[in-house]
């Protein structure tokens, strides 16, 4: 299957691995999650030419039998 490219803000990438092509990104800033791993944010920025994008590289094991 070809790549579809989303351009609406109200869908979310879900994944257990995530890759983001960005001409800048910001500093990682701890947010709240789980007590034991430090859940981190970060912002990808692109410009008006080259805008950002990002892509699932690996599916998370919770929704990988529903693609198979």
């Amino acid at each position: 299957m070809g790549q579809v490219e989303i351009y609406d803000p109200k869908y979310v990438l879900v994944g257990e691995k995530l890759v983001c092509i960005a001409r800048k990104f910001s500093r990682p800033k701890v947010i709240r999650g789980s007590s034991a791993h430090r859940t981190q944010r970060v912002i990808a920025e692109g410009t008006l030419t080259s805008p950002a994008k990002c892509y699932i590289e690996k599916v998370a094991r919770i929704v990988r039998d529903k693609f198979q």
